[in-house]
């Protein structure tokens, strides 16, 4: 396979410390950029927990007990054709149809 060239930017004092902390390990910088890229590519997922992970999980946790608030109220899963019923009505009650 054939080598390409990446262009990343970044601060340029979050590039020096990264520099100094691959040099410390005895790599350079693209073996460690390449060994991150195929760890993401070979498990699907990053080695690391995001900064706004939490942020996720809430939004999740919201999400799943807006559904469960759904669920308990009798309203449970719509169709497609309920959902467009539902946005024609709201449309045509909007234009005082």
């Amino acid at each position: 396979m054939g080598q390409v060239s990446m262009t990343v930017s970044m601060d340029s004092r979050l590039k020096e410390l990264f520099e100094s902390l691959c040099a410390d390990l005895g790599m350079s910088v693209d073996t460690a950029v390449n060994s991150f890229v195929k760890t993401v590519v070979l498990s699907r997922t990053i080695p690391f927990v995001p900064k706004d992970e939490p942020r996720r999980n809430e939004g999740m946790a919201l999400f799943d007990a807006l559904r469960e608030e759904i669920k308990n109220n009798g309203v449970g899963e719509m169709t497609m054709d309920e959902i467009d019923a539902e946005i024609s009505q709201a449309r045509k009650e909007r234009k005082g149809l």
